[in-house]
């Protein structure tokens, strides 16, 4: 019975070794990529017109805000108390609206960002799909998550050519933006 179980155990074990040594782990960073693709500009040129255009609502409902808080204080003194009450409520509804729609302002350009930027996200996953593939990557990971990984491991470069896009190249010694770290962390 003893011999069983032993043999068992070792067959679970050497089963388990087998799986672990079958698996093979890469990782990359999609934001650096995204950095350094000819896309990234269209996209960032994009969202800065978006936030012109936001701005300039947002200074205009300002100015209109300010021009009634000027009349208001060069008439109040001369206005009846429901004029004035009126003058106050509107004052404090455009206020209101003013604080309102810059709160919806970021979120639009959250919305405006993440809708330009899929595009490219979809594209680097479909080459990353195909890098692991091609390449026996059972999984890739975001290094930005990553506290540890080998350098070897790190497939940026083959997302690039994939891409169609000539990997950046870094001086010895300097170390790859957005790359995992090469040696252990929790210190």
């Amino acid at each position: 019975m003893k011999i069983k179980a032993l043999t068992a155990t070792v067959i679970a074990l050497l089963m388990t070794a087998a799986v672990a040594q079958a698996q093979k782990f890469g990782y990359t960073n999609v934001e650096y990529i995204v950095a350094f693709m000819p896309e990234a500009q269209t996209v960032q040129t994009q969202l800065t017109e978006y936030e012109n255009q936001l701005t300039q609502q947002i200074q205009s409902k300002y100015q209109t805000l300010q021009q009634k808080v000027a009349e208001y204080e060069q008439t109040a003194a001369t206005m009846i108390d429901a004029v004035r009450a009126d003058k106050e409520t509107e004052i404090q509804q455009l206020q209101a609206s003013l604080q309102q729609f810059q709160a919806q302002a970021e979120g639009l350009m959250q919305q405006k960002q993440g809708q330009l930027l899929q595009p490219l996200y979809n594209k680097i996953q479909e080459a990353i799909d195909a890098v692991a593939e091609e390449n026996g990557y059972t999984y890739i990971f975001n290094s930005s998550s990553l506290l540890y990984a080998p350098e070897g491991d790190e497939i940026s470069d083959l997302v690039f050519k994939k891409l169609g896009i000539e990997p950046p190249t870094f001086e010895e010694g300097q170390a790859q933006p957005g790359a995992a770290p090469s040696t252990g962390g929790g210190q």
